[in-house]
């Protein structure tokens, strides 16, 4: 039986290993994590009795198969000596073991300030490493190893003591580059060195005004770099968001509104439309909830959740059904989720860790100029030497050719050749800026003349991430929206009106949990709600209604939600003393099976087959163009009616996130540049593939998708060899971009990378250029 069984490989300086020795025994875990903290390759070590796993992170140099054997040798070290077997437990002590941070050397003492607590607080020790399998276990069980309750959540002396124990729940934010490290940048150089060198000799052999001249230039080059890099730093530094988030808990049942930084594991967070999840958390209560996760894994739809257990295999993030994670955004519904994972544990924490594990690469330009640095020394010290030589075999004297060597090396050094880099570096910054955009280092301008490949993030970047409706149809008829003008005849307000296109506006602006606040004086009124229903009330607010009259004139009585088992839902309305009406919306084939009539020319009319037929056929046309497509339909109730059968079916409604103007001109130009573009996302193939099929990203070749179900199989040999034909990469993750950036740089690609989410940091730092996108981004990207 093998001691060690590898599970996760495939990034490059991390593994995970199964242990079969750990289980339950605590013993085993200080051993292994003391022994392989002490190893030089090894960077960071943790392991779980809970799990069985040891996640290593491993200097780059070293290979799987070495950290793999390193590891079965501590195991069997353990497992040999007598002295590591662990003492039987006396009744008292059996639990859980004590949850220890990552990195943390000792674990946790009782706290002074609350002696009847033991040393051993009932927390499970997976807590505060990747939190791969918390989707896999029951609610109650997750629940049950954080000694939280999900009604009254944890007690205020519970969450204290975890406070004290493990620290706040924030990120650990990249340090600013000091005034020092950015000066230092300017002048860590071989030209530069070899300037200083050439300057020193001056000084030594009487050359004063020389030295001047040289040490004037080399002050000139570092004073211009300096200044534009601390500008840029500046500037980008001040776009980091200064509000701190604030979420909802349960503390000792009653409900309280705190920072972020003061949720801790167990906690019961109180999920709601507007609300930012605070730290990973496992749903342990779901009512029609969906989240958007576009910051973290790329998805532009939001995700409905549920509190049921996930099983089968390696489960993707973005499929991770009953998970909420740290950043997200609560878009609709309602829930409860209890907190796994804080902090430097949260996904967005091993993000980080991932960046700073990423090194940047060198620019062209800075491997050229090491290049030319090395020929010159080499040659200089050929010439001179030979000079030197030849002038004293030929009877000069020793000190005389020694001056003359070392003034035609002087002489040989381009003095110029920095400054006038630096020069034209700050002149091309200089002109991007008037074309709002910052470059953060001087080196970057020349590396953006140099790309070969530019990888496309597309939610937030190709697209607006903001769902749009593009088409409609009614009375049998499909039609796309101009969002630049109202729609025709659109602007009756009257609620008997027969027409099915004010039906179907008065169900978009009604069936919905949209909150709308009245129209600001430079601009339309704010909407809060899910991005898809969003969009249907922008359909309307754009043909012509007033919504927020609308709602107030049919006030709403009742909401019957979406479900796993129910793919549509209705809202009931008050029309009058004696009647209501039901609107519907959700899943065309669910909502068109509960219609009988339909809506045609201005008439209510029997729905038949044909028609049917014709309505499932367009429902079909449009979602294989990666529309998501909605079925509407409404029904009159007398007063206190619910009933949802017998309805009049109105149209379809197919929305998408639209791409933004000017990016298919903008890929064309990339092609006439000779520039090949690639699209990275987190969306399924079908819906990338309408995306790229839009935008020409192959450029009139053949389009080649590649799904990261295929990627994780792939060897970085073959994935090198492979990215050079690849045009769309489909459900990736974070981890997933990097792999694609590395690739395609083993390829002998200079590539920049585009992004603005959380999850593009690690690839936009590994990149040859990364490009954060716009205000909208997030902090990480930008640093």
């Amino acid at each position: 039986m093998n001691l060690v069984s590898p599970i996760h490989t495939k990034i490059r300086g991390r593994a995970r290993y199964r242990v079969e020795a750990l289980r339950q025994s605590e013993s085993a875990k200080v051993y292994i994590e003391r022994q392989l903290a002490a190893a030089k390759e090894i960077v960071s070590v943790s392991a779980s009795t809970l799990t069985s796993t040891v996640l290593i992170t491993y200097n780059s140099g070293n290979t799987v198969q070495s950290i793999e054997r390193r590891l079965a040798s501590v195991v069997a070290a353990w497992q040999n000596d007598p002295r590591q077997r662990p003492a039987k437990r006396q009744p008292e002590q059996r639990g859980l073991p004590v949850a220890r941070a990552a990195g943390c050397k000792t674990a946790a003492k009782p706290s002074a300030s609350h002696p009847q607590r033991s040393a051993a607080l009932p927390v499970a020790a997976a807590v505060f490493e990747e939190a791969e399998a918390w989707h896999r276990l029951h609610r109650q069980q997750v629940l049950d190893l954080l000694a939280s309750d999900p009604l009254k959540g944890l007690s205020h002396l519970d969450a204290r003591a975890r406070l004290e124990q493990y620290g706040a729940n924030l990120l650990p934010e990249a340090a600013p580059r000091s005034s020092w490290e950015i000066l230092i940048g300017q002048v860590n150089s071989l030209p530069t060195y070899l300037l200083a060198a050439a300057a020193g000799v001056a000084l030594l052999t009487g050359g004063i005004v020389d030295a001047l001249v040289i040490m004037g230039v080399v002050a000139a080059n570092a004073a211009i770099g300096y200044a534009t890099e601390k500008e840029a730093d500046k500037t980008i530094h001040s776009l980091k968001k200064l509000v701190r988030p604030q979420a909802e808990v349960l503390r000792a049942g009653e409900p309280l509104t705190l920072a972020v930084e003061e949720i801790v594991v167990g906690d019961v967070l109180v999920l709601k439309p507007g609300a930012y999840v605070a730290a990973d958390c496992r749903i342990v209560k779901a009512v029609n909830l969906s989240i958007d996760e576009s910051m973290l894994t790329g998805e532009s739809m939001p995700v409905y959740k549920t509190a049921r257990t996930l099983g089968g295999g390696e489960i993707p993030l973005a499929d991770r059904l009953n998970m909420a994670f740290m950043g997200t955004l609560v878009t609709g519904g309602q829930g409860l989720a209890v907190v796994v994972a804080t902090g430097s544990a949260t996904q967005i924490g091993q993000l980080q860790l991932l960046l700073q594990h990423t090194r940047a690469p060198e620019t062209p330009i800075e491997r050229q100029l090491g290049r030319m640095g090395d020929q010159l020394v080499v040659v200089c010290c050929a010439v001179c030497g030979v000079v030197f030589l030849i002038g004293f075999l030929r009877g000069y004297g020793f000190l005389a050719m020694l001056r003359m060597s070392i003034s035609l090396a002087a002489s040989a050094v381009p003095e110029g050749l920095p400054a006038a880099a630096t020069i034209n570096f700050a002149m091309g910054i200089t002109r991007m800026r008037e074309h709002r955009v910052l470059i953060r280092h001087l080196q970057a301008v020349e590396t953006i003349g140099a790309v070969q490949t530019i990888c496309l993030d597309k939610t937030g970047t190709i697209t607006r991430n903001q769902m749009q409706v593009q088409q409609v149809m009614i009375d049998g008829v499909s039609t796309a929206v101009d969002h630049g003008r109202p729609i025709p005849g659109a602007g009756l307000q009257a609620a008997a009106a027969a027409d099915t296109l004010s039906h179907l506006l008065h169900a978009c602006a009604l069936c919905n949990e949209v909150k709308v606040n009245g129209a600001q004086a430079d601009g339309p009124p704010t909407l809060h709600g899910s991005a898809t229903e969003k969009a249907l009330v922008e359909l309307a607010a754009g043909a012509g209604l007033d919504v927020a009259v609308l709602k107030r004139r049919f006030r709403l009585l009742g909401v019957n939600h979406r479900s796993e088992s129910r793919m549509f839902m209705s809202t009931l309305h008050r029309v009058d003393e004696n009647e209501r009406i039901l609107f519907m919306k959700g899943s065309p084939p669910e909502v068109l099976a509960l219609c009988t009539n339909q809506v045609l020319d201005d008439r209510r009319v029997p729905l038949a087959d044909a028609d049917r037929a014709r309505i499932d056929q367009e429902n079909e046309r449009m979602a294989s163009a990666a529309l998501r497509v909605l079925g509407f339909a409404f029904k009159r109730n007398p007063a206190g009616a619910e009933d949802e059968s017998d309805l009049t079916w109105l149209g379809l409604a197919a929305m998408a996130d639209p791409i933004r103007s000017g990016a298919r001109g903008m890929i064309a130009m990339f092609h006439r540049a000779g520039v090949e573009t690639v699209m990275i996302t987190g969306d399924q193939s079908p819906t990338a593939y309408a995306v790229a099929k839009e935008l020409d990203l192959s450029g009139g070749q053949p389009l080649t998708i590649l799904d990261s179900t295929e990627l994780s199989r792939l060897e970085p040999e073959a994935l090198a060899a492979l990215a050079k034909h690849v045009h769309v990469y489909a459900r990736v993750s974070p981890a997933h971009k990097l792999q694609i950036v590395e690739a395609l740089r083993a390829a002998g690609r200079t590539v920049a990378m585009t992004g603005d989410g959380i999850n593009d940091g690690p690839a936009l730092k590994a990149a040859d250029i990364g490009i954060a996108m716009g205000r909208s981004g997030t902090d990480i990207a930008r640093d």
